[in-house]
């Protein structure tokens, strides 16, 4: 990885995706989504 954060739309879109199905899952553990 360089010193920016240069991007594509993919790697957005899957960091996005991880993002959400990490808290997801934090929320549902907590019991708060369920």
């Amino acid at each position: 990885m360089g010193d920016s954060l240069d991007l594509s739309p993919a790697d957005l879109a899957a960091l996005a995706f991880f993002l959400v199905a990490w808290l997801l899952h934090t929320f549902a553990s907590d019991g708060k989504l369920v």
